[in-house]
């Protein structure tokens, strides 16, 4: 999987299937944005587990993400202005903001749109600059991503972000390590910056190794990961479910002397191997990390 765009999708899909396997709260957009969200086989099956809020929602993401990713801006706003409408009138708060904040992000592509083919750096400033704004951290759609990754590509783009384009983790408490014998707590970190570094890459920004001079932005984090109780029995036996979290305490950015507020990446997974349940619900958990951080500099960058 070779394509940026592919594998950081892939970790967002991955988001999505674990919001299908714990029917909670609507992070994932791909924004997860979700960012990001795409409709897969592992997500087909089980769109039907999810209550009414949830299907409702990636359903919208189902019309609205083809639009916008076709660059069919005014359907795709039509789409996210009725779906928000729908939520405001059941009540479902949380899907209404995030449907509203992708409605907004669709009137700058709108705007914006007469500047997309002749000079798209234009267009992609006003789409980013929009999307710097606003209060959510996460998006429905990729939109947001392949923007920015397009941008910072450009000389303006890397200028305008030469103060928070590299990003290094730091683990509260050391990177831990027990020669002795096996350390779960430094065999989770380890994977967890892997996937770091190769979601944040993907995103057109750079990764440094943790104490190198380098640094733009530093995340303040620890990292777990754990067996769930199964939610689902047989008699041919359970399916193995499990949870990882990402706790990201601060966001520093020293060139800039900001610190932003951290936030949680919690995720869990069911498959029949423990083992994939694990990785899986690991690699979400980054996943949205990755995503987050991009808002957090986003917004750095644009404002200073």
């Amino acid at each position: 999987m070779n394509d940026p765009r592919k594998r950081v999708g892939a970790g967002m899909a991955g988001a999505y299937r674990v919001l299908v396997a714990q029917v909670g709260p609507i992070v994932a957009a791909v924004a997860l944005c979700g960012a990001f969200l795409r409709a897969t086989p592992a997500h087909a099956g089980l769109i039907d587990a999810l209550d009414e809020d949830a299907r409702a929602l990636q359903l919208c993401v189902d019309r609205g993400a083809p639009a916008e990713a076709s660059g069919d801006y005014v359907r795709a706003l039509e789409v996210w202005r009725g779906c928000a409408e729908e939520a405001r009138s059941q009540g479902w708060t949380a899907s209404q903001r995030r449907l509203e904040a992708q409605a907004e992000l669709a009137r700058a592509l709108v705007s914006a749109s007469p500047y997309k083919a002749d000079d798209p750096g234009r267009f992609q400033l006003a789409v980013l600059e929009r999307a710097a704004r606003q209060e959510t951290r996460t998006w429905l759609t990729p939109t947001v991503h392949d923007t920015f990754r397009a941008w910072v590509a450009t000389e303006a783009g890397k200028q305008r972000m030469s103060s928070v384009r590299t990003i290094t983790v730091h683990w509260e408490g050391g990177m831990r390590v027990d020669r002795r014998k096996r350390d779960p707590a430094r065999t989770e970190q380890v994977r967890a910056s892997e996937l770091l570094r190769r979601y944040v890459e993907d995103l057109g920004l750079r990764w440094a190794e943790p104490g190198s001079p380098e640094v733009d932005v530093i995340l303040h984090a620890r990292v777990s990961r754990k067996d769930l109780a199964p939610r689902i029995s047989s008699r041919m036996g359970d399916i193995p479910r499990a949870e990882a979290t990402v706790m990201v305490s601060a966001v520093r950015m020293p060139k800039l002397d900001l610190t932003d507020d951290g936030f949680e990446a919690r995720f869990a997974a069911e498959d029949a191997d423990a083992a994939n349940a694990r990785e899986e619900a690991m690699r979400a958990a980054c996943a949205d990390v990755a995503s987050r951080t991009l808002k957090v500099v986003l917004r750095a960058g644009i404002e200073h």
